[in-house]
């Protein structure tokens, strides 16, 4: 879900609304900002660690494609990514929780992929 509009126009509000629900609203692991999500590694990070949807605040797709290609890729497949660990085993990241984004600029509108996973 992405929450876009003016300034104070209530989409954190209303994102965290949403985490109450599961009783997460004061939880900082699951109100996190988009510096939480800017790279792959981070945003594997935050999406594999609950199933409760999270809300990333002040999200900006503006000029991003790998952000914009890393959120649809965490909608899409079950595992975000793989790495190796120090035996170089394989290890994969899920992608188990889902994003309330807010943010003041628009989503990219004009990338159908990235519409069609998501609704705003």
């Amino acid at each position: 879900m992405h929450l876009y509009g003016k300034p104070n126009a209530s989409k954190s509000s209303t994102g965290r609304i949403i985490l109450a629900i599961d009783g997460h609203e004061k939880d900082d692991d699951y109100n996190v900002n988009m510096g939480h999500v800017d790279n792959i590694a981070r945003l594997g990070d935050t999406i594999s660690q609950s199933t409760f949807p999270k809300l990333v605040d002040e999200m900006d797709f503006t000029d991003n494609k790998v952000l914009i290609n890393n959120v649809k890729s965490a909608v899409d497949q079950p595992r975000l990514r793989m790495v190796l660990d120090r035996s170089r085993r394989r290890e994969y990241i899920p992608a188990l929780s889902a994003f309330i984004m807010t943010s003041n600029p628009p989503p990219p509108l004009n990338d159908s992929a990235f519409m069609n996973n998501s609704w705003s």
